[in-house]
């Protein structure tokens, strides 16, 4: 259940949740009221830092400096660390302390690997360059290691988004003519709307493919941390939709239309990416789907799937069958 701490400010979310002037932001409120994997001393703190709050805007405000502070701690000239001590706040997210709920659902081998997708924007900003340049260097062998190491560097330490290889390999493209549309439909499956073309117009994205031994070691060799995602772990997006108490594992929010699987989402702490993990480039032009039918499906195949009949429908029972 929802921690206790939260469920004093059921009148302030629900308030929000059904708020249709929020769009999709209201979608932020029920997964605070969804949260079944939320820690009781981690929600208590997170109330008595952001709470009260008297508008979407001003916990927003208040929700962002809790992530800033407690959940992204400055890197250093080395990069992120290789090992992770729990007990070290200054240099352990909150995500992976001592109450981190982890991955179980699936076996984890320190060669099973990773994707996440990246915006070259973002690569570009952080090294200070212009977007074409940093392509042309991913698109060179010779360059790409060396780029992807110095923005390695500059990142902070911070809960990372991620999926499994193993769930779209289908989609990532080995070879020098990838196929057209690709990077849009890794971008659906995986539910990162943020990548809006009619936003900011085509994105250069890289999908970066990685092995989970890469991660920080946390307490014996063969341990890497590897958390089941909540709503503290991150700033607000509406897409996130948190999983099931006891699932192991977090689901992603497909915006395909029609899906009919629930692809896995999981955090860990930044790593030192190198050249040979770039997978792909590929640019991002379709439109964003709509996310209400997406969470409507996605918390129906979470109801039919996972065996929670109930899962979902106190905070989204007003969403229509989706297509």
């Amino acid at each position: 259940m929802t921690s206790a701490a939260l469920k004093a400010q059921e009148g302030f979310l629900e308030g929000l949740s059904t708020d249709g002037a929020l769009g999709d932001n209201r979608f932020v409120a029920r997964n605070f009221r969804l949260d079944e994997n939320l820690p009781d001393d981690r929600a208590r703190s997170y109330c008595d830092t952001v709470f009260p709050a008297t508008d979407f805007r001003g916990w927003q405000r208040s929700h962002t400096a809790f992530v800033r502070d407690r959940l992204v701690l400055t890197g250093t000239t080395e990069g992120p660390p290789v090992v992770l001590d729990s007990a070290d706040p200054e240099r352990c997210p909150e995500t992976f302390r001592e109450e981190m709920i982890p991955v179980s659902a699936v076996p984890i081998s320190l060669d099973l690997s990773l994707v996440r997708v990246v915006g070259v924007h973002s690569v570009a900003a952080s090294l200070g360059l212009d977007e074409e340049t940093v392509l042309g260097g991913l698109q060179d062998e010779t360059l790409r290691d060396g780029i992807l190491r110095r923005w390695a560097i500059k990142l902070p330490v911070e809960p990372v988004f991620a999926t499994l290889w193993q769930d779209v390999r289908d989609l990532v493209p080995s070879g020098e003519d990838p196929p057209a549309g690709w990077a849009d439909d890794l971008r659906d499956r995986l539910g990162l709307s943020f990548y809006d073309p009619e936003r900011w117009g085509p994105i250069n994205v890289m999908a970066l493919r990685y092995p989970i031994s890469l991660l920080p070691v946390a307490g014996d060799p063969m341990s890497r941390p590897l958390a089941v995602p909540t709503e503290l772990d991150g700033r607000f997006f509406p897409p996130f939709c948190p999983t099931p108490l006891g699932t192991g594992i977090g689901r992603v929010v497909s915006l395909v239309e029609g899906a009919t699987a629930l692809g896995p989402e999981l955090l860990h702490p930044t790593v030192r990416w190198h050249g040979e993990h770039l997978a792909a480039l590929g640019v991002i032009e379709r439109p964003v789907p709509a996310l209400a039918p997406a969470r409507e499906r996605h918390l129906r195949l979470v109801r039919e799937l996972l065996g929670r009949a109930d899962y979902g429908l106190a905070t989204d029972g007003d969403l229509g069958a989706a297509p």
